[in-house]
């Protein structure tokens, strides 16, 4: 069986109009690709690292003192209870109880609050809703 090493006369032809088009695609698609993960990377090495708070933190700047999620206030009392206030909202939900884990986390019977510092922020994870918030003290 004899192979030709000359496919030129198989292939259909192709215009110079396609060719030009389907190198012009191909050059925006290396350079937005380049793009994206430069951005990225500079993103990712300039962003403040997630910390999580110890116990002691945690007490010292979250229990016993209001402070603000998203959507409203939180009041992690001494004794063992919390309730929450919607911003524009009168009512305050609560109060449930909670109890302080030896890693820092604050878990109630419903959901647990973790938090962490990036940079000069708080944040919190909720694990209810597998989701980060920010969380200012007040």
């Amino acid at each position: 069986m004899k192979v030709r090493s000359d496919l030129r006369h198989e292939l259909p032809r192709i215009g110079n109009l396609e060719r030009r088009v389907m190198l012009l695609g191909a050059a925006a698609a290396l350079f937005l690709s380049g793009c994206t993960n430069n951005t990225q990377q500079a993103s990712n090495t300039n962003a403040p690292q997630r910390e999580r708070l110890s116990v002691d933190e945690v007490q010292a700047t979250f229990v016993g003192k209001r402070w603000r999620g998203p959507n409203g206030t939180f009041l992690f009392s001494e004794d063992g209870t919390y309730t929450y206030t919607e911003f524009g909202k009168t009512e305050t939900r609560g109060p449930w109880t909670y109890e302080v884990k030896e890693d820092g986390e604050l878990a109630s019977d419903y959901t647990s609050y973790i938090f962490y510092k990036v940079g000069e922020r708080y944040e919190y994870f909720h694990t209810r809703s597998s989701k980060y918030y920010p969380a200012k003290p007040t």
